[in-house]
Order: C-alpha cells, then structure tokens, then sequence
C-alpha cells in the first residue's frame, strides 16, 4: 500500500495492487496524481536561477535531463527554446550569471533558423568537447525599454498546463515614447502558477 511518505516516478503504464476504504483509495490516487511527471523526449527546463525566466538552458533525452553547450549558441537558439518553453522570445546569457551543471551534455554547436518550434528541430551535433562550464543559459523574459516611463499592459490569459506542471501568463510593455527620458517598465513581466498534468495513454 502506498503512504503519504512514498516517493516514486512512474515512466510509462504500471500496474498496482491497493486495498483500503473507498476514501483511502481516493486519497492514493489523488496522491499517485500528483506524483506523475510526464516527460516527453526533446522537452526543456531552466534551473540553476532565482528568476523563473532565465537559467541554464537543459534538454531531456533518452530518460535523462542533460545541459546543451554554449559553441555557436546565439539569440536566434535562444528565441527558439524560449518558444518551446511557451516565452515570446529570448536572448542568451553570460556564463556567470549560471553556474556549472553536471551529467550528460546532449547537444552542442545548436544552429536554428529561428521558424522552429522546438529547439531539436534545429540542427546539432551530440558529439561535443565541451565542460560544464561552458553550459549555456538565456533569459526567456526580456526587460523592456522605453524613452518614457514604462506602463504596463493587462495580463494575457494563463496558458494551457505544461508538462513541468505550471501554467505562464504574461504582459508586455506599452507605454508609447516620450522624448524626455525615462525607466525601465517596473514589475513582472510574467508569471507562473502549478497545475495539475494528466497523462493519457495513446494505446
């Protein structure tokens, strides 16, 4: 019987065997609901930041999160995995804003076009002579400039769950110019809050 203190990762269809009151059993699958983490290969994730928006750039494949190198990695890269990641765009970082990762290197000298919707649409190579230090990070929310104060627009609705288990909403800066100076919009440009992923079987 599972517990409230089991911890588990369930990678494709399993079956299990439980026993208990019908609200023991509907307490377990709400538990078993919450633990499920569909991964699918090629998906993206920023770690290693306070800021939810910005990270080292990391890709899954074959059943193992992996950093991607930074040769050849440009902004037109970076817009591309933003979009994946369901950001309107980004840019890359420098290296001391992240710190190392560690494990697999998947892809390196990545090259895209900039139409491709996912960054393993590009081209890569996973043969790499690259070190954690040279992991590379974007920042998929940009600041927004103006010649006058910035304001804000109204928050667009929340996106569909991703599969890391959130949903992103986002505002974008519309303060017309002036030509007398000014800030930087102030605020978030973006937020994030959890959902719940369900997973169906395509069998």
């Amino acid at each position: 019987m599972l517990t409230n203190d089991t911890k588990a990762v369930f990678e494709g269809w399993v079956d299990i065997s439980v026993s208990g009151t019908m609200r023991q059993l509907i307490g377990l699958l709400f538990i078993i609901r919450q633990m499920v983490v569909c991964q699918i290969t090629g998906d993206l994730r920023l770690n290693n930041s306070t800021r939810y928006y910005e990270g080292r750039l990391e890709i899954y494949l074959n059943g193992t999160w992996g950093t991607v190198c930074d040769d050849h990695f440009s902004d037109i890269d970076a817009a591309v995995a933003c979009r994946q990641l369901g950001y309107r765009t980004g840019i890359v970082v420098s290296s001391n804003i992240i710190t190392d990762g560690f494990g697999i290197i998947w892809l390196d000298d990545v090259s895209c076009t900039g139409t491709e919707s996912k960054l393993m649409n590009c081209t890569y190579t996973e043969k790499h002579n690259c070190g954690h230090n040279e992991d590379v990070g974007i920042r998929c929310v940009p600041l927004c400039l103006t010649f006058g104060n910035g304001g804000l627009s109204i928050w667009s609705v929340w996106s569909s769950c991703f599969y890391e288990g959130y949903q992103l909403r986002t505002r974008t800066c519309t303060n017309p110019v002036t030509p007398y100076g000014g800030q930087f919009c102030q605020g978030h440009f973006a937020e994030e809050r959890k959902c719940i992923v369900s997973c169906y079987s395509t069998m």
